[in-house]
């Protein structure tokens, strides 16, 4: 019987997560030394201290994190009917592209940015309906608007409010609502800033330079051997998915290709968020939940075998990266 990796049961993608977290948190600590430095932001460099204070209790927040974000990011695949089949292939993949292949030595602060920009991404798809959905599109714009607080090369993400009303068939109402909840943790947060003597336009100015600070991270010289391997592997089945998310947008609900769009979008923009100064390792746990859920679309159209052995390959590799390294 050849195996079928799309139609794996539950409780071996779960456990093929628990997998891959285990590992990075036991052997991917040995990776973060001297790979790139974080930037410091107003909510990031407290969690730094908390996560170099606790480093245990850090770990396991880490961990429950990822294996709440897994499988969340499955469940919504198979909620909203995103593929042809149901499957639960999005979660194994999920840890895989968040930890996996590199494990940022700030991985609270990351691993903490990519469950709130799971938060934003599940609201906007909630928010789907006939009549106004004011409450979600607020949320999820909220949830945008402290990613640059955690993370300093998430700055351009609050903009993406504008095609999450696009794809999601917003009114200019629930645009401006959209709007409002993106600067709204900004805002917060100089208000404080200036409430403890600082000057109201000091957070402005320190998340533009922390933005525009250097990490000092190269992936071509600060990374394993394998890594750059593993991402250009991954890159090319996310941008397979891609295509053949497009090839077949005609037989997709509206919902569906509302979701799709969106996420190709986001996709595009946390990966371009490589080629900020303030990029880090940590960035593909970012970018892990639109990588997630497009890249099944590739093993759904390929042949059964080769789509195994091309999964099987790719978590093996990881593995193996993580450990040998």
């Amino acid at each position: 019987m050849r195996p079928d990796i799309v139609r794996q049961p539950l409780l071996l993608a779960v456990f093929s997560l628990l997998v891959i977290i285990a590992v990075a948190f036991i052997w991917g600590e040995l990776q973060t030394a001297g790979i790139g430095t974080q930037i410091a932001t107003p909510l990031g460099s407290l969690l730094r201290r908390f996560q170099d204070s606790y480093p245990v209790c850090s770990q396991l927040i880490a961990s429950t994190l990822l294996l709440l974000s897994g499988i969340t990011t499955g469940r919504l695949t198979v909620r909203y009917g995103l593929y042809p089949v149901n499957t639960s292939l999005a979660i194994p993949l999920y840890g895989i592209v968040a930890c996996g292949i590199l494990l940022g030595e700030n991985y609270l602060t990351e691993i903490l940015s990519a469950f709130i920009l799971l938060l934003s991404t599940r609201n906007y798809m909630s928010g789907y309906r006939t009549g106004y959905a004011i409450g979600p599109a607020f949320r999820g714009s909220f949830f945008l608007g402290i990613l640059p607080l955690l993370y300093a090369p998430a700055l351009p993400l609050p903009i993406l409010f504008l095609p999450a009303a696009f794809c999601f068939r917003r009114t200019l109402r629930e645009a401006f609502i959209a709007l409002c909840g993106a600067i709204l943790p900004l805002l917060i947060t100089a208000y404080i800033s200036w409430g403890v003597g600082n000057g109201f336009a000091d957070t402005f100015i320190w998340m533009w330079k922390a933005f525009l600070s250097d990490s000092g991270y190269r992936i071509f010289e600060n990374t394993p051997l394998l890594t750059p391997a593993i991402l250009g592997v991954v890159l090319f089945i996310t941008l397979c998915g891609i295509f053949f998310s497009l090839a077949c947008f005609r037989t997709q609900s509206l919902r569906a290709k509302g979701i799709l769009t969106y996420l190709m979008i986001l996709f595009t923009a946390t990966t371009l968020l490589a080629t900020a100064p303030s990029a880090t390792p940590g960035l593909l746990a970012i970018i892990a939940l639109p990588a997630a859920i497009l890249m099944p679309q590739t093993f759904i159209r390929t042949q059964t075998t080769i789509g195994s052995l091309l999964y099987l390959m790719v978590y093996g590799l990881c593995i193996i990266n993580i450990i040998l390294y």
